[in-house]
């Protein structure tokens, strides 16, 4: 059950010139890098050799040390799936320095291509510190692995900043989902009020955004019982993301508010019957063979904290329709309010009152989609919401699990 609260605003401001600092000094050290490798100069102790060899298990723990709470993307990046990153997110959900040293561990253990510049391209592209503790860390070859790569290596073409455009760890980085000319967004937004004051404010401000600015169609579904919501949703993938109706659309979004645990939302109609489902069962409603390729994203406004007298013994449903040249779990975005264990909190009786969480995504997605893409702006809720506090100094975490493979914007 979500928590009645008021928060205590705190002014904020963002500072990004370190990161640019540090881009500026990678790029130039991978162009650096490269002349060398072209003209055939790098000695073999070279301290520029260390980018293409891997460092130790001491480096990755010492630089685990210097990374901030973007270790969820760093994980998508480094070409970890979203199974096993949930695994350490569980697993170290309240240490970040042993869930950023797990990450790293994992990449250099599962990766095929695990050098230091694979690594620092994904620190550049999180932004979550690290880029200047590893440029000094790789004038130490002891830190370092040496691996042998074929000779053919070199002769693959190269960009202007000197990076390998067959790079696999690479290749990604500038892409961007597609949106045709005319193509719009589908919304579905889902809320339960049972004993949830306030959550209409909620639904105002996700209605007057995807329908007023963005311009998306919108589904606004209230109160349903479980049966009635998977009509709904049964509904929705057969009129509107199969066969040519899916072409009028570029990406699909869900949110769904509610009381819940862990991974369970607790369905309460307002005749007060409550019904429990999945989390994994909403997100593979809409894994359909139509919708391949573009992003999906869901947002959950739930508690996620341990469970009491309620449990849920359903499975999870089995997806249909799940055929094509991707992987089913691509290009998911699924956002919670919180992190596991942990309750969401709400505003009660105040001029900005509704969730934490909805509120300040609202906010930033308002001043900043048109620019920005998603995974930066839920970053920036994230640090808004971190500045949230109840009367009694509660505080909360919004978690990001991701499979983009592209740049997601609304």
């Amino acid at each position: 059950m979500e928590m009645y609260c008021r928060r205590k605003t705190e002014d904020h401001e963002q500072n990004m010139g370190n990161n640019r600092k540090d881009g500026q000094k990678t790029k130039h050290k991978l162009r650096t890098f490269i002349a060398a490798l072209h003209a055939d100069a790098i000695p073999g102790n070279d301290t520029n050799v260390n980018f293409l060899n891997t460092p130790t298990d001491e480096a990755l723990s010492e630089l685990s040390q210097h990374l901030g709470i973007g270790t969820l993307q760093l994980g998508i990046e480094l070409g970890l799936n979203l199974a096993e990153i949930e695994q350490s997110c569980y697993k170290f959900q309240r240490n970040l320095q042993e869930l950023n040293k797990d990450i790293l561990l994992k990449w250099k253990n599962k990766s095929r291509v695990k050098t230091t510049r694979c690594l620092m391209m994904a620190l550049q592209m999180v932004k979550n510190g690290g880029t200047t503790y590893l440029d000094k860390l790789v004038k130490n070859s002891s830190m370092f692995e040496r691996i042998t790569y074929p000779k053919q290596m070199f002769d693959k073409p190269m960009d202007p900043h000197g990076l390998l455009l067959e790079d696999k760890c690479d290749s990604h980085i500038e892409k961007i989902y597609e949106k045709k000319a005319g193509q719009t967004g589908l919304a579905v937004i889902v809320n339960y009020s049972h004993k949830r004051h306030a959550s209409e404010a909620d639904v105002e401000r996700l209605e007057t955004f995807f329908v007023n600015i963005v311009k998306y169609h919108v589904e606004i579904v209230e109160d349903k019982a479980k049966s009635t919501l998977m009509q709904t949703f049964e509904s929705i993938r057969k009129n509107e993301m199969t066969s040519k109706a899916a072409d009028k659309y570029h990406c699909f979004v869900l949110v769904m508010m509610c009381h819940g645990e862990k991974d369970t939302l607790h369905i309460i109609t307002t005749k007060g019957v409550v019904e429990n489902i999945k989390v994994q069962e909403v997100i593979d409603q809409f894994k359909l063979t139509d919708f391949s390729g573009k992003p999906k994203f869901f947002i959950f406004q739930a508690c996620r904290h341990q469970p009491g007298t309620r449990t849920d013994e359903a499975d999870s449903l089995e997806s249909q329709n799940l055929k094509g040249k991707l992987h089913q779990d691509a290009d998911l975005l699924v956002s919670y309010a919180t992190t596991p264990g942990y309750k969401a909190y709400r505003e009660l009786y105040t001029t900005e009152e509704g969730s934490w969480f909805i509120r300040e995504m609202i906010n930033v997605f308002k001043e900043r989609y048109e620019e920005t893409d998603v995974i930066n702006i839920m970053m920036a809720v994230r640090r808004n919401v971190e500045k949230c506090r109840t009367s009694e100094g509660g505080i909360q975490m919004t978690q990001d699990l991701l499979t983009l493979r592209k740049k997601f914007f609304l």
